[in-house]
């Protein structure tokens, strides 16, 4: 992956190295299993998709299908409010009458 000399820092098609501007972030951490304490790593890079990058075939997701999830969502609150809040509510205010 990446091209470059043997050696040297692997580099993208833009000839910045993958590496360039890593930030790597350390902490210790209990392992509550163990009860011992380990360090977890986290490595963090910043890229920017830009307007330069237009037609370079970069940044560029073939898309996934829709999957609806708000809609289902919806449905489902709408049904459990109808079927289940609403009827317990007006139970609950008659009742106080």
């Amino acid at each position: 992956m990446g091209k470059g000399p043997i050696g040297a820092a692997r580099m993208g098609p833009t000839g910045i190295p993958f590496l360039q501007g890593i930030r790597v972030y350390q902490k210790r951490v209990k392992d509550d299993s163990t009860g011992h304490s380990k360090v977890s790593r986290g490595i963090m890079t910043f890229r920017v998709a830009s307007s330069k990058h237009k037609g370079t075939g970069r940044w560029v997701h073939p898309g996934l299908q829709a999957r609806n999830f708000f809609d289902e969502a919806a449905d489902w609150a709408l049904e459990q409010w109808e079927k289940r809040i609403v009827p317990d509510i007006l139970t609950r205010f008659n009742q106080s009458l």
